[in-house]
């Protein structure tokens, strides 16, 4: 192995004869001129191959943490609020009066508009919603099922046209 490395370097160093011999041939003023702009490049590709990428992942953690303490936040925010609904139920929560009029007024008690309702025997509906905000939605359908003992038993969402809204198809149904 020994014997290689040394072979490796004589002919690196034959290989920069001409370099040498070019650079030596330069007058005094030149040479200080080569080594600058030398030490510039250096400094450059240690910049760009080594600081800059460690810069840029730094920058995309931080923007990482800082969503993911939104998403906490946003959780605790959220978790009173299921807590309390908890504790002011006493025992099974289940659906009071029609169907349709509970989530009709549930929706809009949440502030949101049902496009579409089609009831699927008397413990299912589907519903629609479009262009809704997300969270108001999110919050609705736990609040169907904490409060009303309505749970979504299927839930398709999508983007909305505009940014923050969604549209959602949903099959809910009453009980367990």
């Amino acid at each position: 192995m020994g014997e290689y490395i040394q072979q490796w370097r004589a002919q690196a160093l034959k290989s920069m004869e001409p370099a040498r011999q070019w650079y030596a041939g330069l007058q005094h003023r030149e040479q200080v001129a080569v080594a600058v702009l030398g030490v510039a490049v250096v400094l450059m590709l240690l910049y760009l191959l080594l600081w800059k990428p460690v810069l840029n992942g730094r920058n995309a953690a931080a923007q990482r943490y800082v969503a993911q303490a939104q998403i906490v936040d946003w959780i605790a925010d959220n978790a009173a609020v299921v807590r309390e609904a908890q504790r002011s139920q006493n025992g099974q929560p289940t659906m009071q009066g029609d169907w349709i009029s509970v989530i009709n007024a549930s929706a809009t008690q949440a502030g949101l508009t049902l496009r579409g309702f089609t009831p699927e025997g008397s413990d299912a509906a589907r519903v629609q919603l479009e262009q809704q905000p997300f969270a108001p939605v999110i919050t609705w359908l736990q609040s169907l099922q904490l409060e009303q003992g309505v749970r979504a038993a299927a839930v398709e969402i999508s983007t909305g046209q505009t940014p923050g809204t969604v549209n959602v198809r949903a099959t809910l149904r009453r009980g367990s």
